[in-house]
C-alpha cells in the first residue's frame, strides 16, 4: 500500500513537473489564490461577513497576487534582474504615494485607511506596493506575450498603460466605497464614481513610465533560451499566471461593480477584458507589435 502510494505520487509530482524549490512555491501560491479567489469574490460581492476583516484579507491577497507575479517573472529573465526590476517599481511606487497622499498633487487628494495592514512609514500600506507590482508586471507580461522577451515596441507599451488603467477603473469603486481601502477627499467637478478624473490620467502617465523602465531592465533576451515550449504544468505556470491574474482580478472587480449597482464600472470591465484579450492573441501569434509593423 505504502508502495503503491508512493508511485502514485511520484507519477503526479512528474506530471505536474515539481522538479525545484521554485516549482514547489509557484504551485503552492496558486493553489492558495485558486482556494482564496472564490470567497473573497463571493464575500465582497454578496456582503457576506467572514470570520475575518476585509482590510486582513485584502492584504493578504495582494501579497500574494505580487509574490505570483514576481515568481513568473523569474522563469524569463532570472532572479537578479526580476529582484531590480521589482525593488525598482516597489521604490518608485512608494515615493508616488507618498507625494500623491501628502500633496494631492498627482491623484488627487486622497488617504488610506487602517484597512490595509501593515502601514510604511508616511501612512501607505505595504500590501500596495503589491498592489503595483501585480499592475506593472502583469501589464507588461501581455504586451511582452506572456514571455517577458523583449522586443517591446512603443505602441506595446502605450497598450499596456491602458490597460492598467482600465484596471484602475474597475478597482476605484470597490476600494473607495465598498470595502474603504482609502477615500478621497475633494474629488472636484469631474469625477467618477467621486474619483477624480485626473487619478486616471497619472496612473496612465506612471504605469507607462513604469513599462519603460521594465523595458529597460529586461532589455537582453528572455533568460529561458532552450528553445523548447515547456511540457509540464510547473512549468507551463509562469506563462500563464500573470494573464489569469489579470483575468481573475478584472472579473472580481466587475462582479463586486455589478452588484453594488456601479454599472457604469461594468462598460469599463468589458471593455478591459476586451483590451487584454487582443492583446494575448496578438502576442501569442505574432512576433510583430500591435499595428503590424
Amino acid at each position: 500500500m505504502h508502495g503503491a502510494l508512493r508511485r502514485w505520487v511520484d507519477r503526479l509530482l512528474t506530471r505536474v513537473g515539481i522538479s525545484s524549490f521554485y516549482d514547489v512555491c509557484l504551485v503552492v501560491l496558486c493553489l492558495i489564490f485558486a482556494c482564496m479567489y472564490p470567497f473573497a469574490l463571493i464575500g465582497i460581492a454578496f456582503n457576506i461577513t467572514p470570520p475575518f476583516t476585509l482590510g486582513e484579507a485584502g492584504s493578504v491577497m495582494l501579497f500574494l497576487e505580487g509574490s505570483l507575479v514576481v515568481l513568473s517573472a523569474v522563469r524569463f529573465v532570472g532572479w537578479l534582474r526580476t529582484f531590480v526590476a521589482a525593488v525598482c517599481v516597489m521604490l518608485c511606487a512608494y515615493v508616488i504615494e507618498i507625494v500623491g497622499v501628502h500633496t494631492g498633487w498627482l491623484f488627487g487628494r486622497y488617504v488610506y485607511t487602517d484597512s490595509l495592514q501593515p502601514q510604511l512609514p508616511g501612512g501607505i500600506p505595504f500590501a500596495v506596493l503589491f498592489a503595483w507590482l501585480l499592475i506593472v508586471f502583469g501589464s507588461y507580461a501581455f504586451v511582452a506575450g506572456f514571455r517577458y522577451t523583449c522586443r517591446i515596441t512603443l505602441i506595446r507599451i502605450l497598450a499596456g498603460a491602458l490597460l492598467a488603467t482600465l484596471l484602475d477603473f474597475a478597482i476605484e469603486p470597490v476600494a473607495a466605497h465598498i470595502v474603504f481601502y482609502w477615500r478621497w477627499l475633494e474629488p472636484g467637478r469631474l469625477t467618477y464614481y467621486g474619483v477624480p478624473l485626473t487619478n486616471f490620467l497619472t496612473w496612465y502617465v506612471v504605469t507607462f513610465l513604469l513599462l519603460l523602465l521594465l523595458r529597460w531592465i529586461w532589455r537582453s533576451n528572455r533568460h529561458d533560451q532552450d528553445g523548447h515550449e515547456p511540457r509540464s504544468i510547473a512549468a507551463q505556470l509562469p506563462i500563464f499566471v500573470p494573464g489569469m491574474l489579470f483575468f481573475c482580478i478584472l472579473a472580481m472587480f466587475g462582479t463586486i461593480d455589478l452588484t453594488h449597482g456601479y454599472y457604469g464600472s461594468i462598460v469599463v470591465t468589458v471593455l478591459g477584458a476586451i483590451v487584454a484579450g487582443v492583446l494575448w492573441w496578438r502576442q501569442e501569434g505574432k512576433e510583430h507589435s500591435l499595428i503590424g509593423v
